[in-house]
């Protein structure tokens, strides 16, 4: 995909819990919120997760710059969890030994 974000935030190491590769199996990122291109009283807020095998890349949209970050960051979690729960063991960020991904967030 040659869509490109201005990436604001990331986190480059998620690892497969017990899997023997020591290396990230993906990255995810979050992008800036932006005046949307389509709707001039709406904002836009784009994440992106990539793998060795593909890239996701999705776009979430608010009434003001920080709903669109909460949405996108909404979506982030739940495609890192959608992920993990395809995996054998799931994913972890590097700060945990246990399938976590490591974003937190209130119920809105």
């Amino acid at each position: 995909m040659n869509k490109t974000i201005d990436v604001i935030i990331a986190r480059r190491s998620y690892f497969e819990v017990g899997g023997k590769n020591e290396s990230p199996v993906l990255q995810a990122e979050l992008g800036a919120p932006v005046l949307s291109r389509s709707e001039p009283e709406e904002y836009m807020c784009s994440f992106r997760i990539t793998s060795s095998e593909s890239e996701h890349i999705e776009t979430a949209y608010g009434i003001d710059e920080l709903q669109a970050l909460q949405l996108a960051l909404r979506g982030l979690k739940v495609s890192l969890q959608l992920f993990s729960d395809s995996t054998r063991n799931g994913i972890r960020w590097a700060g945990s030994k246990i399938a976590d991904i490591g974003i937190g967030l209130p119920d809105l």
